[in-house]
């Protein structure tokens, strides 16, 4: 039996910022008090400044990137797709579980997305700290009951519209043969750019966080030129007016 060879090839960036175009939430839970805060934003333990969790953002793009890809079907539990096929995209880009390392040829998850973390020097950060003291506001709601028409109010922090985060992608290329066989290659690595890209520009059409079908979430990526000019190439062909995204 050949012996399996996994060969990094090169670490992709995509990197840039995201700006939010509406207020955008991503909640820690319930908080229980009377008058306070329904649902606080997420922040970070050093600073009390908001941030968008990595696991957040991919998340998401795991998601969207799972309905558009239709070949893969919906697990009868609800659960994010996960299989043993050597040559499934979702699994490769974003990692399969507890199955992840018993498919021989899938090799490691491809695909590291981090925190991303508020722009404090941004004009519209340094403008609303100056005005109110801090980065987000209070979104104040009500839900009707349908019998009586009574209003229950509900108060939610959200990062407010205009706030920028820099986000940091990373794809991991690997070339992955057994013999004279390559499970991952070229090939494959193109086609995950280009659908990392396209989930981003799903994301971008839906929305990221809570509350997305009430207006919340709304954002726009801009991306920076990567490290590498064969993907700044694919970027190039798909970063255009028509399609939505842009360079920073």
């Amino acid at each position: 039996m050949a012996e399996m060879r996994i060969r990094l090839e090169k670490q992709v960036q995509i990197t840039g910022k995201m700006i939010c175009v509406t207020g955008l939430t991503i909640g820690t839970g319930d908080v229980f008090g009377i008058g306070g805060i329904d649902k606080e934003m997420i922040r970070t333990g050093r600073d009390n400044q908001p941030y968008i969790p990595g696991s957040s953002l991919k998340g998401k793009m795991r998601h969207l990137f799972e309905l558009m890809h239709d070949e893969n079907p919906v697990a009868a539990d609800g659960t994010p797709h996960s299989c043993k096929d050597v040559k499934c995209a979702i699994c490769r880009i974003f990692g399969a579980g507890d199955s992840e390392n018993s498919v021989p040829g899938r090799g490691p998850t491809r695909l590291i997305v981090r925190d991303a973390y508020l722009e404090t020097d941004s004009a519209v950060a340094t403008e609303y700290k100056r005005r109110t003291g801090q980065y987000v506001e209070v979104k104040a709601e009500n839900v009707i009951n349908r019998l009586d028409g009574q209003a229950t109010p509900r108060r939610f922090e959200r990062v407010p519209k205009g706030m920028e985060f820099r986000f940091d992608l990373v794809y991991r290329w690997f070339t992955i043969t057994n013999g004279e066989e390559t499970y991952c290659g070229e090939p494959e690595a193109k086609a995950d750019i280009n659908g990392i890209l396209d989930a981003l520009l799903y994301v971008q059409r839906d929305y990221l966080g809570a509350s997305g079908s009430r207006g919340y979430g709304k954002v726009k990526f801009l991306l920076k030129p990567t490290n590498d000019e064969m993907v700044n190439a694919w970027l190039e062909a798909k970063i255009n007016p028509d399609i939505g995204l842009d360079w920073e």
